[in-house]
């Protein structure tokens, strides 16, 4: 469950994911970052800037639970994961320096591995069964080349099981919501957002907006947003009115099939 710590070339503030990372050798893995992540996003920038210098990286495995829920939570690329952790928290997360790298973890991380992500060494990863249930093809990822070790006496090697289950999604799936909600209230002021639910049933997928709309097309311009931006785990959104109960899916599985004409209706 490690937290990847990272910062493009071009920003002050650190950024922190989860990406799983597949085990090579004594000091090798592959990192599996997305291309539309932050930590790959990083890496990009830093390509562009320093051509074939390898990316700086941190991964903290154990953290407070305030950091952790930062990691997983799509907060605008201009703020840190850390900033986000303090206001869930109410007290900045206290922060040490690595000692091989140039990059700040918490201080009270259980393990942390320090190390370089290779601009140029790709391997091919998984398969993997991931959290939807399915499997994972097999890509080809940039290797993760660890420099130091360093841990807490006696450390915990905090893990999670992703399993299609609902267990550990709510986990993820909270701090979403509080992220989206504030973005569509941000960017569709003339809308009313009166509330967003993103079903753990869904795996992190699908977005249920409850909405009071003033006049045709502002819902569509709506849904568009939802589905763009850093609301990238998104593929459905259902936007449905105030008196249906987004919390129960009968009840907005029979907005759709009463109230919804497909031909005008669908984005």
């Amino acid at each position: 469950w490690g937290l990847v710590i990272t910062r493009g070339p071009h920003k002050p503030r650190q950024n922190l994911g989860i990406y799983r990372q597949q085990l090579l050798g004594p000091n090798k893995l592959i990192m599996r970052w997305l291309a539309h992540r932050g930590g790959a996003l990083d890496s990009r920038e830093n390509g562009e800037k320093n051509p074939g210098q390898p990316f700086p990286v941190a991964v903290v495995i154990g953290a407070d639970p305030a950091t952790i829920l930062g990691a997983v939570t799509p907060v605008p690329d201009t703020l840190s994961e850390y900033q986000f952790a303090g206001l869930l928290r109410g007290a900045r997360v206290d922060l040490a320096d690595c000692v091989s790298q140039p990059l700040k973890v918490p201080a009270e991380a259980e393990i942390v591995l320090e190390g370089e992500v290779s601009l140029t060494d790709y391997r091919a990863e998984g398969p993997y069964g991931d959290h939807t249930g399915y499997y994972n093809s097999v890509e080809q990822f940039p290797v993760f080349t660890v420099t130091a070790i360093t841990h807490r006496k006696d450390p915990i090697f905090r893990h999670m099981q992703a399993t299609w289950f609902t267990d550990h999604q709510p986990l993820i799936t909270l701090p979403m919501e509080a992220a989206y909600y504030n973005r569509l209230k941000e960017t569709h002021g003339n809308t009313k957002i009166i509330d967003v639910f993103v079903p753990p049933w869904a795996s992190q997928f699908m977005m249920i907006v409850q909405v009071e709309a003033r006049w045709d097309g502002q819902v569509g311009d709506m849904l568009m947003s939802a589905l763009s931006g850093p609301n990238l785990h998104v593929k459905t959104v259902i936007a449905v009115d105030e008196d249906v109960d987004i919390y129960n899916a009968e009840d907005v599985l029979w907005a759709v099939s009463c109230r919804c004409n497909p031909a005008t209706d669908v984005w």
